[in-house]
């Protein structure tokens, strides 16, 4: 996180304007506490804006990940050359206990083997293909089909190209 990112964030908390509970971040304002929605994004990380409680634009304004926003809240700023890391992998789970501050490689070690790369290939497995064979069949569109594997669009496109192609697979058993 840049460090002029880090100090107004660290501004905005100061003001005592937001609080977490219970898994919720909320917002306490003279008409009283409001829990916050935040934004989700594709890879499943919940971000928010957080204001200083200035009007017009006047004030300082910050975007930031919820887990990191919750580890700041209880250890009182970022650590200096480490990530914010989820033990159970589940990105939605920003509660403290599941949080900790670990160097990069680290971080990377805690990956599940299905977002595993390698030279930006992703390695697919037999029973993926077989099963997106299989939803072909049955005439469901590439989105669909990705969505139901998990899988990314683009690796889903991929396959598919390929087995109408009738080009061959490299996967792993």
């Amino acid at each position: 996180m840049k460090k002029s990112k880090q100090e107004d964030l660290m501004k905005i908390l100061a003001t005592g304007r937001y609080s977490y509970e219970d898994g919720n971040i909320l917002s306490h304002k003279p008409s009283g506490v409001k829990v916050l929605r935040g934004g989700m994004l594709p890879a499943g990380y919940k971000q928010y804006t957080l204001f200083d409680g200035k009007r017009y634009g006047r004030g300082t304004k910050v975007l930031v990940y919820a887990h990191i926003l919750v580890y700041m809240m209880h250890h009182g700023e970022y650590p200096v050359g480490l990530e914010i890391d989820h033990i159970d992998r589940d990105v939605s789970n920003n509660r403290i206990e599941n949080l900790r501050a670990v160097p990069t490689y680290i971080n990377h070690l805690n990956r599940s083997e299905r977002d595993s790369t390698y030279k930006k290939q992703r390695s697919i497995r037999h029973k993926e293909i077989k099963a997106i064979r299989s939803l072909m069949k049955d005439g469901l569109s590439q989105y669909a089909i990705a969505r139901k594997l998990n899988l990314g669009i683009s690796a889903t496109r991929y396959i598919i190209k390929k087995i109408e192609a009738g080009e061959s697979l490299k996967y792993e058993l």
